[in-house]
């Protein structure tokens, strides 16, 4: 695998997207909301991609409709039920008649006081609410007349630290788990092999992301932390051989992989130190009383 670059997503894409988006804006499925609804492109407008790739082409654009919590009576059942409850529907889309190129849409309907919650925490649902907290940094807004695009785009500069901890944490004991079944792995050409050297490195981008930016991009983005990161800029030469088509390369990092966790650790041990799941992660998923923050 050669190195990263961080380059323009295909333009077309881009306009495509937003074009489909305004349509679907100004359906008549939505008249009665439009007023107080906002749709976001949450595609961002730039992409890491492997040098010796071609231009970079994504299938499939992704976008958050946030309805107003006071106006859901105008929804189908189905949708209305959920949305009262606070989850989210998501549907799929096809390109329209006036757009037959537009790429496939997922359009994620949530309410706003749900979209509010999923980027004002990360303690109920890491994943999701990590990979929206970055992804809402880099969206444009298509339709939004109550400007609401503005304040969720700046909620997720501010974290609690005891929730960034249990993210890092989580993060780091996960690392360690597929060091270990890397190590045990001798045959470096295996399936076997291969995922678990893209678990270790996914692991590790996304810490890369969280220490820099306290959240993460869904996986076609995280290889941009090798570009934009310090962590990511560190470890990514290393991240290269494990992830290379060479036995060689996968041999070589396989045999470094202790060294490259040590210089993890030590960026983590400036906020850590004292921490135990820090210090003994293997241990630290068998304690039975683990301690608050530890």
């Amino acid at each position: 695998m050669q190195s990263t670059n961080n380059v323009e997503v295909d333009s077309v894409f881009l306009d495509l997207a937003l074009a489909w988006g305004k349509e679907f804006a100004r359906a008549p499925d939505w008249a009665e909301v439009a007023d107080r609804m906002s749709l976001i492109l949450l595609t961002p407008s730039s992409v890491s991609k492997s040098s010796e790739s071609g231009p970079t082409m994504l299938d499939v654009a992704a976008y958050w409709l946030i309805i107003d919590r006071n106006t859901l009576t105008w929804s189908p059942v189905a949708i209305a039920k959920e949305l009262k409850n606070g989850h989210a529907v998501v549907q799929q889309y096809g390109p329209s008649a006036a757009y037959p190129n537009a790429p496939e849409a997922h359009v994620t309907i949530l309410r706003d006081d749900a979209a509010d919650k999923i980027l004002n925490s990360i303690a109920s649902d890491q994943r999701q609410a990590l990979e929206a907290r970055w992804h809402i940094q880099r969206a444009t807004a298509i339709h939004d007349p109550l400007r609401r695009f503005d304040q969720l785009s700046k909620t997720p500069h501010s974290v609690d630290e005891g929730e960034l901890e249990r993210v890092i944490r989580t993060l780091w004991v996960s690392t360690h788990a597929s060091a270990r079944a890397l190590h045990l792995n001798r045959d470096v050409e295996s399936d076997s092999f291969s995922l678990t050297a893209g678990e270790l490195a996914g692991q590790l981008l996304r810490m890369s992301f969280v220490l820099e930016e306290t959240a993460y991009p869904t996986p076609p983005y995280l290889l941009e932390a090798l570009d934009t990161t310090h962590l990511g800029r560190r470890i990514g030469p290393w991240i290269t051989l494990l992830l290379s088509d060479t036995p060689v390369e996968r041999s070589q990092a396989q045999r470094s992989t202790e060294a490259t966790l040590k210089e993890v650790k030590n960026i983590l041990a400036i906020s850590y130190r004292t921490k135990h799941w820090l210090n003994s992660p293997a241990a630290f998923p068998y304690r039975t009383r683990a301690q608050s923050g530890d």
